[in-house]
């Protein structure tokens, strides 16, 4: 008997226990919505738990990102302590003039390098062109009306059950006379195959 009036107090205390975590939760947010400011962050459950489904791991990645870029710097710092800088940065001028290619001062791979340059320099250019009305986007040249297929199906079953005329269905229909007529032909076609 004492056990059931135990088990009853430790369920009562825990669905309190949430009501008021719900109420505090409540009350600061009603708290924070009221401030003038505007918050950059929002409470939200740890991904580990069950209420979070699971859904977003930006916060894993961008910790997982974050452990890579550690352990490299580290490791490029272990080994500049180690072997000290083995680079001659007077050897990265001679490759990148192309000194030792000859004479011909063309030096190909600042070139290159420069080159890098010219497609996104165009893209941005197009881009601002178009900003400015100085391009034109693309208009098609005919405006084709979207039609409406029940409409058409009505005309075609009302001339082919010769109710209306072609030249009548299309005014009642706003369709072009023309296409009416070519599905009225396609539809007497499969009907004659069937």
């Amino acid at each position: 008997m004492g056990k059931e009036i135990e088990e009853k107090d430790l369920r009562y205390r825990r669905a309190q226990s949430v009501t008021k975590a719900e109420e505090i939760s409540e009350k600061e947010k009603k708290a924070r919505k009221s401030q003038v400011d505007k918050p950059c962050h929002v409470p939200r459950d740890s991904l580990f738990s069950w209420s979070s489904d699971f859904a977003n791991f930006t916060g894993l990645v961008n910790w997982g990102f974050l452990m890579l870029s550690i352990g490299g710097l580290r490791l490029c710092l272990e080994n500049f302590l180690k072997y000290g800088i083995r680079v001659n940065p007077i050897e990265w001028i001679i490759i990148l003039t192309g000194y030792n290619e000859g004479r011909s001062h063309q030096y190909p791979s600042i070139i290159l390098i420069l080159f890098t340059i010219v497609p996104v320099v165009i893209c941005l250019l197009i881009e601002k062109g178009i900003a400015v009305k100085m391009m034109r986007t693309y208009k098609p040249r005919t405006e084709r009306r979207n039609l409406d297929e029940e409409g058409i199906k009505t005309a075609v079953s009302k001339v082919t059950l010769k109710v209306l005329s072609i030249k009548k269905a299309a005014e009642n229909y706003d369709i072009k006379p023309a296409t009416l007529q070519y599905r009225v032909e396609k539809f007497r076609k499969a009907s004659e195959e069937n």
